[in-house]
């Protein structure tokens, strides 16, 4: 199946550092510790808008892993490089497509398309390093990275939207959902 067929290392050179940064700072502990900082940062210096998007991504980050952990617990699916059975759904993938959908929502398609293909490398640096399968890093990327922020974004309305930025619209959902 596709697990398969999307497996193994890639050999370029120029996206390895894309990879890395994918592999090293969007795990729990790097994603929801920095935007807990700029949250706390830009609170203090009264930043508004930044204040509320930080405020957003936390919200996103916490719902997504929420998701993600039971999940990996339950499936109890073993990761390709046999480290333990943690592998579906990725947090990674989920952290990296949360942080995207929120930040493409409050401020467009000039900041949104950007960072979705950023964090486009990040399920191929996670198949990489035989940290996920395919499988994995869809479920986390799609399902998971997408509905959380609209989830959090229910719970808690978009405030200090800039008013001339152009909706990034997803094809799970919209700039108003």
């Amino acid at each position: 199946g596709l697990d398969e067929e999307f497996s193994g290392h890639v050999d370029n050179d120029r996206i390895e550092p894309l990879l890395d940064f994918g592999n090293a700072y969007l795990g729990i502990k790097h994603s929801l510790g920095s935007a807990a900082g700029v949250w706390l940062a830009t609170g203090f210096m009264r930043r508004d808008g930044a204040h509320a998007a930080s405020a957003e991504v936390l919200r996103a980050l916490v719902l997504a892993n929420a998701m993600v952990a039971p999940l990996k617990i339950v499936v109890g699916r073993e990761r390709p490089d046999g480290s333990n059975t943690y592998s579906f759904p990725s947090g990674h993938s989920a952290n990296a497509f949360a942080i995207s959908t929120v930040l493409g929502r409050r401020y467009g398609r000039k900041v949104g398309l950007p960072l979705f293909v950023l964090a486009g490398f990040v399920p191929v640096a996670r198949i990489h390093e035989r940290h996920h399968f395919f499988s994995d890093v869809v479920a986390g990327e799609a399902v998971l990275g997408a509905t959380a922020p609209g989830m959090a974004t229910r719970w808690y309305p978009l405030a200090d939207v800039q008013s001339d930025a152009e909706p990034l619209v997803l094809p799970v959902g919209g700039a108003d959902e």
